[in-house]
């Protein structure tokens, strides 16, 4: 068995599929397999994902119809026979010992999920890092809820992190969300563990590819991130209520965004914009006296006023 089993879904991103591929086959850590599910892409990206398992052993593909990246993920953990699981973006790469620092943290402090630091492309193709310190913690379940609940040290991000196959096993992705499912796997995945690890090392290098879903036009779709921090949500206040304060602020911070997104884009769908707006107007008491920087309140107080005025 694999120590660690990466999972790569791969939707039509043959210009970045090498760069992806050699960031993880070269690492010092060589004990893994490479799970490579290739959701129905119409460029070159099959034939390149072959000649990799062609090329090295350690590699396994998945030719699937498209499905989207959570139904690719499910279908990799379905597969996967490592200890640990690690899930990439076929757009993006890795530097450093990723692999190696990770599990060598997982042995040392016994974590379930241990957790680091990843960095955003720039336009100009710099990478900017997370603000940080050097840090090296060992967290409970709920130190960790609480860090990724308020977005502090343990991101919503899957691909910097690395999970214990025994501890996930029932834990899939819902295919109905397409933004933010990985916080929801995240949340799920750490609710589940009993220990958490965390370095303030950066190894994961999140690419500016403009075709990403997540670089994509405002659509309807982007209102399952609301669904994702409802179902975060109702699920803490029904069996951690202890954190309630942390994921409701999260919650009305992502609602608000949201409604600032659709804003920039003139998206203008009457229910959605209702939804957010309404939901911003029942909870503006909270939202002020809530820890959300300044900004946020000002945006909060806008939208109330438009959902008043809008339906009295």
């Amino acid at each position: 068995m694999a120590k660690i089993s990466v999972i790569i879904p791969v939707y039509n991103t043959e210009k970045y599929l090498a760069r992806c591929f050699e960031s993880i086959l070269n690492q010092n850590f060589t004990d893994m397999e490479v799970i490579l599910v290739d959701d129905g892409s119409t460029d070159n990206s099959p034939s390149l994902c072959d000649e990799y398992a062609a090329r090295d052993n350690r590699v396994r593909v998945v030719h699937q119809p498209n499905a989207g990246v959570s139904n690719a993920r499910n279908h990799g953990l379905e597969i996967a026979h490592g200890e640990f699981i690690h899930f990439a973006d076929s757009d993006d790469f890795l530097e450093g010992n990723f692999y190696q620092d990770l599990y060598n943290l997982a042995q040392s402090s016994g974590a379930d999920v241990c957790c680091s630091v990843y960095s955003l492309e720039t336009k100009n193709g710099d990478f900017v890092p997370a603000t940080i310190k050097e840090e090296l913690l060992i967290m409970s379940r709920e130190d960790a809820l609480t860090a990724l609940l308020s977005a502090r040290r343990v991101s919503y991000s899957l691909c910097d992190k690395i999970f214990k196959r025994d501890v996930i096993k029932d834990v899939k992705f819902n295919e109905e969300i397409s933004h933010n499912e990985d916080y929801v796997f995240c949340y799920e995945a750490i609710k589940r563990a009993n220990i958490v690890a965390y370095t303030s090392q950066l190894y994961y290098r999140y690419c500016n590819n403009p075709t990403s879903t997540v670089r994509s036009a405002f659509s309807h779709k982007r209102m399952t991130a609301i669904d994702a921090h409802e179902y975060v949500l109702n699920d803490i206040k029904n069996n951690i209520g202890t954190l309630y304060r942390f994921a409701k602020a999260q919650y009305c911070k992502v609602v608000l965004y949201t409604r600032e997104l659709m804003k920039e884009a003139n998206y203008n769908e009457p229910d959605d914009v209702a939804r957010l707006e309404n939901t911003i107007r029942r909870n503006l008491v909270f939202i002020m006296f809530s820890r959300l920087a300044v900004g946020y309140k000002l945006l909060a107080i806008r939208y109330a006023a438009k959902s008043i005025l809008r339906h009295g």
